[in-house]
């Protein structure tokens, strides 16, 4: 009813913000996506993110723990459980939706997360493609560009294909890399 849209939070509406740009942005053919994988880049378990033909990647263990970590992040996003999203942030992480206000710390980022996944379904398919991976001490980033994977919303059951582009920065602190920044 219009008496509950007035009294949504401010989760809710980013939720719902980032719902409404996932089913609104443009769609691509996922075979043009298949691309090889940089060879020095072998060693990483390919389940929830692959690499671009002209992919950027730091060599490092430290990038392979940031790759890593993203990689469980999306299983994480896919399973569409909160508590497990969250593992991958760390406690003063800042996210910054397209459009709306950013929010800072985990318990904001968690009311994010509870309006998204109430809305949306990450389907087994999101594959995260990364373009550009650097890590230097205990600070790294990985960018992805074409990202696309199927996304169901809930109330209707309608599935689309968006495409996402993606900045996470993360930090490692004793030693397990950790979301700051996305």
């Amino acid at each position: 009813t219009s008496k509950e849209r007035k009294n949504l939070g401010f989760a809710d509406r980013v939720g719902r913000t980032i719902f409404g740009r996932c089913m609104t942005w443009w769609m691509i053919d996922p075979a043009e996506l298949e691309k090889p994988v940089p060879e020095k880049m072998e060693r990483i378990p390919m389940v929830n993110y692959q690499f671009s033909s002209d992919a950027v990647v730091d060599g490092s263990d430290a990038a392979t723990g940031a790759i890593s970590a993203v990689g469980n992040y999306n299983k994480a996003l896919k399973s569409g459980v909160v508590t497990d999203i969250l593992k991958y942030f760390t406690e003063d992480a800042i996210l910054i939706p397209e459009g709306v206000q950013a929010v800072q710390g985990l318990n904001a980022i968690k009311k994010v997360y509870d309006a998204l996944v109430e809305l949306l379904i990450f389907e087994a398919d999101n594959t995260i493609n990364i373009v550009e991976v650097q890590a230097s001490g205990d600070m790294a980033f990985v960018r992805s560009r074409d990202t696309h994977g199927s996304v169901t919303e809930r109330n209707t059951g309608k599935s689309r294909l968006p495409i996402f582009r993606e900045l996470w920065v993360l930090r490692r602190s004793s030693g397990e890399w950790k979301i700051a920044v996305y």
